[in-house]
């Protein structure tokens, strides 16, 4: 299985009197994700399913990723994907697709962090590694997903996804 896991896009900040729950995207958020989106194209990555925290700025992550890659299924929106979820959760989530899939994580920091660390070292803090906004990792497993049994592939920052849209052209 190849598991991906991206982190959503610049979103609004905190504001007092509005909730977590509410904050969108930002128009630079969107942009820049919709740049990223391209370049994850340039990159020929394809995905059989794509799972989304329902918070607005996931789900917006979500499609304007979705769109340009011409993804076949529904992206399933899941409250396993919110904030501070463990990642034994999460991996309940992947574990019963079929060990040929390759799916898309689209969630929050610091829990996306945890569940890429839980993947490759069986432990939620065992890897130092931070998701930036947009950012992209790719975890391979030489079957079904379990904790500690995966390879980190790549950790790709914002940047350079952008830049694999730019170097495509």
């Amino acid at each position: 299985m190849r598991v991906f896991i991206l982190r959503h896009g610049i979103a609004a900040p905190h504001a007092p009197g509005k909730s977590d729950e509410s904050r969108a995207l930002t128009e630079e958020g969107t942009e820049k994700m919709r740049s990223a989106a391209l370049g994850m194209k340039a990159l020929k990555l394809k995905f059989h399913r794509v799972f989304s925290s329902p918070l607005i700025r996931c789900r917006q992550t979500a499609a304007v990723v979705v769109a340009p890659l011409e993804i076949a299924s529904e992206t399933v929106l899941t409250p396993v994907l919110a904030p501070e979820t463990k990642s034994s959760e999460m991996l309940k989530l992947i574990a019963p697709l079929p060990a040929t899939s390759t799916v898309l994580l689209v969630g929050h920091e610091p829990s996306l962090s945890h569940f890429v660390s839980f993947l490759v070292t069986g432990q939620d803090r065992g890897l130092a590694l931070m998701l930036k906004k947009g950012g992209l990792c790719r975890i391979d497993f030489p079957g079904k997903p379990r904790s500690g049994g995966g390879t980190l592939v790549f950790h790709l920052p914002p940047r350079a996804l952008r830049g694999a849209r730019r170097k495509s052209s």
